[in-house]
């Protein structure tokens, strides 16, 4: 074998290495009854800034929360928040915290709702907010009306770990949700290498 033919083999298994190592993934409960991975979608945040899915999780995954902007769901909400803040949050490759506000199924106050979102809104803050104006979205998630369900998803968008809405939100639930975010948060980055060099390296064994 000439030298050149070792290199694209050598790529090759480095390549093929990566992969194996990023499908080692967290022993959480996996996607239960929801979807098994992330609908694509673009959605907008409170200020009309779009977001796209695969940019949610695809560096580090996501933390994602559906719910409904009602008095029941925002108490569980904050119930939630309350019992992750006081959980250990991984400093490096943490998973980007995503709240969606499934808008539709809230009809006697949506214009004070959406108001509210917007004034109250920080870009930049440590959760991107998201915005499903008619329910499609949360509905290809696999999630039911008036229900507030969390879902942690991997850097490939796949659904590892699931909080249900059945799930009273407590320390001990707060504790296993953290140990799950800071088991996906000690796994390998992705190595970011377009299929395209990978295959120019393969064929010209550089």
């Amino acid at each position: 074998m000439n030298p050149d033919s070792r290199l694209a083999v050598a790529a090759l298994f480095l390549v093929c290495n990566v992969v194996m190592a990023r499908e080692k993934t967290v022993d959480g409960n996996g996607q239960g009854g929801f979807a098994a991975g992330v609908p694509e979608f673009t959605l907008k945040d409170p200020l009309g800034n779009g977001h796209g899915s695969a940019s949610l999780y695809n560096q580090t995954g996501m933390l994602i929360m559906l719910t409904v902007p009602n008095l029941t769901q925002y108490e569980k909400m904050q119930a939630w928040d309350s019992y992750m803040a006081k959980q250990p949050w991984p400093k490096q490759n943490a998973p980007k915290r995503v709240l969606l506000e499934d808008l539709s199924q809230q009809v006697a106050y949506k214009e004070k709702v959406r108001g509210l979102m917007k004034a109250s809104y920080q870009p930049g803050g440590d959760t991107i907010v998201i915005v499903d104006e008619d329910g499609n979205i949360r509905r290809r998630f696999g999630i039911m009306n008036n229900e507030t369900v969390i879902l942690l998803v991997d850097a490939s968008g796949h659904v590892v770990h699931h909080e249900a809405d059945d799930v009273e939100p407590d320390f001990n639930a707060a504790r296993r949700l953290s140990r799950q975010v800071c088991q996906l948060a000690a796994l390998p980055a992705p190595m970011q290498v377009h299929p395209s060099v990978i295959m120019a390296s393969v064929q010209t064994g550089k």
